[in-house]
């Protein structure tokens, strides 16, 4: 609890603050080591067709879902003060939003398959209408549960609703159900989700609504809204190019190698910015306090996306070729160009959040706004002229520039130098470049077999990143900084309310 122009705040305390981002994190890394092998096992099953007609149906579902709660869960996680009037009203203003977006989706589903060329995207649309309704539902309960900072709860949900869907998948995939395993395993999910939220969250609406209650979370929201339907549009512009120039087969080539790529970069970044952003809002008038923060979590974040990247870039050849068979190789000189752009997303998605926490929602739509423009001329451009390979190359030239830009900006706003930010990236780049150094060593091991080769190398990345990365840490004194930090998980509760203004300290001093 401090003082802060004449009022006092209650800032979460860093004991509260490190188990959320533990139960984000490391439900995270549990759940997506035991999807990616489902994911893995389905690629084997289905054909690239089947990838890319789900991906045609989910340009235009991605950004409805995007616009259907205009920003309520970012308003009401920011928004200081709430009551059951508040929560209630924006309950029912977003579940007449859902229905909206049901009926629109569904009307569309014809004009969306006469676009592609393609009827068999109509079904698919319909079916993917219900899931409006389903998020509608947990808009509020998540809000709740991240205001308060409980990603225990929200972790444990998201990790058996994806588990459940992920298995149904498999199992249709088996049995020959083609694209709608992944369908039926999308809406599983959303199902499982809602009931295992409700089970957590003790909220319950009420019948009351009030428009007056629903405006300030509107003048809030609808910026934030702008910005991420500007970011769905041109973060799907890739797919919708490539399905509309160069078909469902090459579209699926072209999804898998994004979801080998930025699957775990994007939901390892993703969940840190679900703690992150309630955290930078709590952090909003304590500049030094943010900024130490920011670059506390973008150092971490390096250190767990840099060696997985450049891992796959050494050898996606192999791995595609020993596990997902050879049907899948056009997707290797892809893969290799998106983990370059993964590695960047990883740290650019932090920084619209820590913009629109520091009370600038304005400045994070201009950039979405600007990158609306920029990525899908980029993306059309590479499609004409290198097909899928063209668009990868797109994303990389575009998606640089755009980067270079926000963290100017974020760097302007809370006075951190380039310099401060380029420092704490050094310590996870370095240990990465070691380690490619050490997985192209051992491809001289002997192997008779390309599988026996491809788990040396990986064994003998992860030893070399783990000790050369536990050595910097230290060398500089960080180690036991991150120790301290982790202890924080066994405080008890009668400390709760320490200051977070010493969050830094205890992650690593970045200031000085």
């Amino acid at each position: 609890m401090i003082e802060s122009a004449g009022k006092t705040v209650n800032l979460p305390s860093r004991r509260k603050v490190t188990a959320s981002y533990s139960w984000a994190l490391g439900g995270q890394l549990i759940g997506q080591g035991l999807l990616s092998v489902i994911a893995i096992w389905v690629a084997r099953v289905l054909q690239p067709q089947d990838y890319g007609l789900w991906a045609m149906a989910g340009v235009f579902i991605a950004i409805c879902r995007t616009a259907q709660d205009v920003g309520f869960e970012s308003a009401l996680i920011q928004r200081v003060d709430l009551d059951s009037r508040t929560l209630s009203s924006a309950f029912w203003f977003v579940i007449c939003g859902s229905l909206i977006a049901t009926l629109i989706a569904w009307s569309a589903a014809p004009g969306i398959a006469w676009i592609y060329r393609d009827v068999r995207v109509i079904p698919i649309v319909r079916a993917f209408a219900v899931v409006f309704v389903l998020i509608a539902l947990r808009t509020v309960p998540f809000a709740l549960l991240a205001r308060n900072l409980d990603f225990a709860s929200r972790t444990k949900t998201e990790l058996l609703s994806a588990t459940g869907a992920s298995s149904l998948t498999l199992l249709m995939a088996t049995h020959g159900y083609g694209v709608w395993s992944l369908i039926s395993g999308a809406l599983l999910s959303e199902v499982l989700m809602n009931l295992m939220l409700f089970f957590y969250c003790p909220w319950r609406p009420d019948f009351r609504f009030s428009f007056a209650e629903v405006k300030p979370l509107l003048r809030f929201g609808i910026p934030m809204t702008g910005g991420a339907l500007l970011w769905q549009i041109y973060s799907q512009a890739d797919v919708f190019i490539i399905g509309y120039l160069l078909g469902p087969a090459a579209l699926g080539f072209y999804n898998l190698a994004q979801k080998l790529a930025m699957l775990m970069p994007e939901k390892i970044a993703t969940v840190l910015n679900r703690v992150n952003y309630p955290v930078f809002a709590s952090l909003q008038r304590h500049r030094g306090a943010l900024a130490g923060h920011w670059l506390s979590i973008t150092e971490a974040t390096t250190w767990l996306c840099a060696p997985g990247l450049f891992g796959l870039v050494l050898l996606g050849r192999t791995l595609v070729m020993v596990i997902l068979t050879p049907k899948w190789l056009p997707v290797v000189p892809v893969l290799e160009i998106l983990c370059v752009v993964a590695l960047l997303r990883s740290l650019g998605i932090i920084l619209p959040n820590l913009i629109a926490a520091s009370n600038h929602p304005g400045i994070v739509f201009a950039f979405n706004l600007v990158s609306a423009v920029l990525l899908p001329a980029s993306f059309a451009l590479g499609a004409w002229r290198g097909r899928i390979i063209g668009v990868s190359l797109g994303w990389l030239v575009a998606y640089s520039c755009i980067f270079v830009l926000m963290l100017r900006v974020a760097c302007r706003l809370t006075d951190v130098s380039v310099t401060s930010y380029v420092r704490c990236l050094a310590a996870p780049l370095a240990s990465t470049v070691i380690m490619c150094c050490t997985i192209l060593l051992a491809a001289y091991i002997p192997a008779t077999r390309p599988l026996t080769r491809l788990v040396l190398q990986v064994i003998t990345g992860i030893i070399s990143y783990c000790g050369v990365g536990l050595l910097l840490l230290w060398k500089t004194g960080r180690l036991l900084s991150y120790k301290d930090a982790l202890r924080e998980l066994w405080r008890p509760a009668k400390q709760e309310q320490e200051d977070l203004m010493l969050l830094p300290a205890a992650i690593g001093e970045r200031m000085n």
